[in-house]
């Protein structure tokens, strides 16, 4: 299947559709054990797919001794709903150091400032968040894991980093013989991640990466990486870089993240607006902690 490729001995990395653009990728390890990292998205497109690529490596959910996840977001717990019968293994996933936020609890304090167009728009994506966190926090987890704990993959071992920022709940494998890094959604080319939960954890999780001797990165999106300190730098940059331009915009005067939104979007009014404003938001959740803008009656300001 074009789907399925070998890239190492025994480790098989499988693309998956998703509802939004772009695959995810889960890795199939079969060693004396059988080891799934992730689960896919449970849309039926995306969990028909995995169970095709399963066959062709000839696994069924039967096989699987087990399943770990990188972290809770739909798109790597797919299995885990839609064929939580048939799965009979081990489940491996993070200690969540706190609840994630649903989208209303991020953006509450940013909420007026938001025209009423968005209000249905951000209502409804509200009520997915919820569903979604609802299904995420109903696993059927077996064995939460920490930094540092060693999982067997059967004539090999993965070590547990807890690589926190995208998630609370992240964690990546590391394959210290081989130098390998599952990374989940931690490190992607031209990174960062669209999501972030926590910027400085997050920055946090990429200078703790610096130190690992890596040698690939397998992520869940995007492709196989070879000098995992290039992508680090890469997201690096790209978060300073978006410091920058907030600074230079509030150089004017006092604006409100959808103001700063509406120039990060060339003024456009779509629906790219709302990515803005939940990025912007956290980035300015970052500057105030750092005391580089303080809050006003339109929004922020420099200090």
């Amino acid at each position: 299947m074009k789907n399925v490729k070998e890239v190492k001995s025994g480790i098989y990395r499988i693309s998956l559709p998703q509802p939004v653009s772009g695959d995810v990728f889960v890795y199939l390890i079969k060693n004396d054990k059988v080891t799934l990292i992730d689960a896919g998205h449970p849309s039926s497109d995306s969990q028909a797919c995995l169970v095709d690529a399963l066959k062709e490596l000839g696994v069924g959910w039967g096989d699987i001794d087990q399943l770990i996840v990188t972290h809770r977001d739909m798109d790597h717990i797919g299995a885990l709903l839609s064929h939580a019968d048939e799965l009979d293994c081990k489940v491996f996933a993070g200690y969540p150091s706190k609840k994630e936020p649903k989208l209303y609890e991020q953006l509450e304090g940013i909420r007026p400032q938001l025209p009423d167009q968005f209000t249905e728009e951000l209502l409804t994506k509200v009520t997915m968040d919820e569903i979604d966190f609802a299904h995420a926090e109903h696993l059927p987890i077996t064995d939460l894991v920490k930094q540092g704990d060693v999982i067997d993959i059967g004539g090999g071992r993965v070590e547990v980093l807890e690589t926190p920022g995208h998630s609370y709940d992240h964690i990546s494998l590391y394959e210290p013989d081989s130098k390998l890094l599952f990374g989940g959604d931690v490190l992607i080319e031209n990174g960062p991640p669209t999501k972030i939960i926590d910027l400085q954890q997050y920055l946090l999780t990429l200078d703790a990466l610096k130190q690992k001797d890596v040698t690939e990165v397998f992520p869940s999106h995007g492709p196989v990486m070879y000098h995992h300190h290039d992508a680090i730098e890469q997201s690096i940059t790209t978060i300073i870089d978006i410091d920058q331009k907030i600074i230079t915009c509030l150089k004017d005067g006092s604006k409100s993240c959808y103001d700063l939104a509406l120039q990060f979007n060339n003024g456009k009014v779509d629906e790219h607006l709302l990515f803005y404003i939940q990025l912007i938001s956290n980035h300015l959740n970052r500057l105030k902690d750092k005391d580089i803008i303080i809050e006003t009656d339109k929004g922020v300001s420099l200090q």
